[in-house]
């Protein structure tokens, strides 16, 4: 018998602009299986703009809640092209 641990996961990602205000808001993605990455697309950004990611990893709970994720992964996101 496994584990299913990886289909439990879910990513967050939201991408705050420049003044700090919530631009995009993904939520409820599934890691994809025996990848080391999953790509996650973010439209609208507009090139010459610096971007602010908090990436967060959540253990799926069959709710909208997210109790139970890690601390936020924040990244500079400059758009170039």
């Amino acid at each position: 018998m496994t584990c299913p641990c990886d289909a439990q996961y879910r990513i967050s990602v939201t991408v705050y602009d420049q003044a700090m205000r919530p631009f995009i808001v993904i939520s409820d993605v599934a890691p994809r299986p025996n990848h080391r990455f999953t790509r996650i697309e973010l439209n609208g950004l507009a090139v010459g703009s610096t971007y602010t990611t908090y990436t967060y990893v959540c253990v799926s709970q069959g709710t909208l809640l997210q109790d139970d994720c890690s601390p936020p992964k924040i990244d500079q996101l400059p758009v170039i092209c």
